[in-house]
């Protein structure tokens, strides 16, 4: 590493040619380490996220969020003009993709696999098990913002809001959600649903056991 002395200018003119000058970089400056349940936490969809590296950490390029998926819970299908890369760390999630016949179909990923999903792909993810899960999620910044726009901050330690059965008003809530969701262009086919309470049953049908999966 070559210093230089304060005040200097940026480049030095030595024999005719430019030569760039390097101010000497705190080796822990914008270095950090975060600890298990330490980063913001937001709540969606029932389930919880939290950032473990922000647009704010990388230079606004890459966001990456640690999500613990109870049993029962998922997130419903949709699309954004970005990939996705997911990493599961524990545990047993199911993602929806579709295939190239056009069909639903679920590829189970355990411990040390990864999903992609590429940009403007349908997907999805639900834990169809009895035990938790978790993974990692990278993506752009803007799959940040997304969160940030509509996922309230909340405390990692706080209990879930207990489970029960959806009003009407829930439902119409859910679904206004995924209609405004399309000014940030994250697309979900349920936002054409004919009320919010059929989203709901939807995701219900697709916790449950019994569809085949894809290793």
């Amino acid at each position: 590493m070559i210093n230089t002395r304060a005040g200097s200018s940026a480049h030095t003119h030595h024999e005719g040619k430019t030569k760039l000058d390097f101010e000497t970089i705190v080796a822990s400056k914008g270095v950090k380490k975060l600890g298990p349940k330490e980063g913001r936490t937001q709540e969606a969809a029932g389930v919880r996220l939290t950032w473990k590296a922000t647009g704010a950490d990388t230079g606004y390029a890459t966001s990456v969020y640690e999500m613990d998926l109870p049993p029962g819970k998922g997130i419903p299908i949709h699309s954004h003009p970005y990939a996705e890369v997911f990493y599961v760390i524990t545990g047993h999630t199911d993602f929806l993709r579709i295939n190239e016949a056009g069909q639903e179909e679920w590829v189970r990923c355990g411990p040390g696999d990864t999903l992609i999903a590429p940009m403007n792909a349908l997907h999805a993810f639900h834990n169809r098990t009895a035990e938790p899960s978790r993974f990692l999620s990278t993506s752009v910044y803007y799959h940040e913002v997304f969160f940030e726009t509509y996922a309230p901050t909340v405390n990692i330690d706080d209990p879930l809001p207990p489970a029960k059965e959806p009003t009407e008003a829930d439902g119409e809530q859910y679904l206004q959600l995924l209609k405004d969701a399309m000014r940030v262009h994250m697309y979900a086919p349920h936002l054409n649903a004919s009320s919010g309470l059929e989203v709901f049953r939807d995701l219900e049908k697709r916790n449950r056991d019994g569809i085949s999966v894809v290793r």
